[in-house]
């Protein structure tokens, strides 16, 4: 019976220290982090006030003609979807950069968009290329099943979830690498599949953890905006700002302990 215990305890144990120094460096990078978000709200309310303002007035005041009205709707949402890449991107750079350099003044912290920038742009517009190529099986699937092919409808559906799969854990830390050596983006894509073709059956556990983790939280959220039908929705949200820092510290820590 101890010996039983002894070895579930060796099986938890690193993930369990995985979390206590998830939630440590969350602690000692705290202040950055928290100025982060609200710089980020902060741009994210303005971004949406521009951007609504400019289709209330596009669609109201009949400055647009109707012959251009799909025109402008088609370039207001690719305008906006560039803008809240965008800003994303600035977002992840931010929360990484204070990661890594917890002791920094948050003035030292944004000045680094400068530095990353360009880089980040172009690893993020990389990766989500990547996703989509990985992504054509499940399109092709969902077409096999609907001309009633099932079993090469499943079979490129699993080969998209598998190739997902192995690309999002090759990726995993690509944009750590980035901001902590300031690379290229083709030379931390690089380096990520190095590090985790190492060590791949490990970070699929660890992974493992944090899906099931972040699955029981979500389905919390659902069930507070069921139950507070006003306010429940606008608390989720709230609540979904210290996940996303928790699942980007998570990852940190877990990259820090492979690289080290």
């Amino acid at each position: 019976m101890e010996k039983q215990n002894t070895k579930s305890e060796s099986i938890f144990s690193p993930s369990i220290q995985l979390l206590r120094n998830t939630f440590a460096i969350i602690k000692e990078a705290s202040g950055n982090l928290l100025l982060n978000v609200f710089f980020i709200i902060c741009l994210t309310f303005i971004l949406f006030f521009f951007f609504g303002a400019i289709f209330y007035l596009g669609m109201n005041f009949n400055i647009i003609q109707n012959n251009y009205l799909f025109t402008f709707r088609f370039a207001w949402q690719a305008f906006f979807y560039i803008a809240t890449f965008i800003l994303g991107v600035m977002a992840q750079i931010l929360i990484i950069k204070s990661l890594f350099d917890t002791k920094a003044k948050f003035i030292t912290i944004l000045s680094s968009l400068k530095v990353y920038f360009a880089n980040f742009l172009c690893l993020s517009i990389l990766i989500n290329l990547i996703f989509l190529v990985c992504s054509l099986p499940l399109y092709a699937g969902i077409l096999l099943l609907a001309l009633n092919n099932l079993i090469l409808g499943v079979t490129s559906i699993i080969l998209a979830i598998a190739l997902n799969i192995i690309v999002s854990v090759c990726l995993l830390f690509s944009s750590y690498i980035l901001i902590e050596k300031n690379q290229s983006c083709i030379s931390a894509i690089k380096e990520s599949y190095k590090l985790a073709s190492k060590n791949f059956w490990q970070i699929i556990v660890r992974l493992f953890f944090l899906c099931v983790g972040l699955i029981i939280i979500f389905n919390i959220f659902t069930l507070i905006s069921f139950w507070l039908p006003n306010i429940g929705a606008a608390l989720s949200i709230l609540l979904l700002i210290p996940v996303i820092l928790f699942v980007f510290a998570y990852l940190f820590i877990l990259y820090r302990n492979l690289k080290y």
